[in-house]
């Protein structure tokens, strides 16, 4: 019994030595250099009641930049004016959270490389009628 407790422990232990060096290297990797992840892709889909009712999206759609010390500017070049954003980040082994103005999004990671990343949000509620909503904004981004 005290081999198998053991060996649990071990077993533990690794997964989360594991998982907190993944969130470590992500987070190194998101203000490395300069910070500035470019936003090649940026789309949203909605969704009424699991079918999609509307989609769009831009390319070149500005960039984030992720400061070491845990603050992000984002510009949003998606209009004809662009937009700043401003506010604080943080990161897990899966997801990354972006703090501004008072509001919290968590974009969880779809995919991940040291130059590329691919991150989505989902917001859901539903109405008054009973109508279920999904929006869906993905960025695919890339360092240069």
């Amino acid at each position: 019994m005290r081999k198998i407790n053991l060996l649990l422990s071990v077993i533990t232990l690794l997964l989360v030595v594991a998982s907190c060096s993944k969130e470590k290297r992500i987070e190194r990797h998101l203000h490395s250099k300069d910070g500035k992840w470019v936003i090649s892709k940026y789309t949203v889909q909605i969704y009424e009641n699991g079918f999609i009712s509307q989609a769009g999206g831009a390319s070149n759609a500005g960039n984030i930049v992720f400061e070491k010390n845990g603050t992000f500017v984002w510009t949003n070049t998606i209009n004809s004016e662009p937009t700043i954003t401003t506010g604080i980040w943080a990161n897990t082994a899966s997801d990354i959270s972006l703090i501004a103005n008072g509001e919290t999004e968590v974009f969880h990671i779809n995919d991940h490389s040291r130059r590329k990343m691919q991150i989505q949000n989902v917001y859901a509620h539903t109405d008054a009628n009973g109508t279920y909503y999904e929006e869906k904004t993905t960025l695919e981004m890339q360092k240069l």
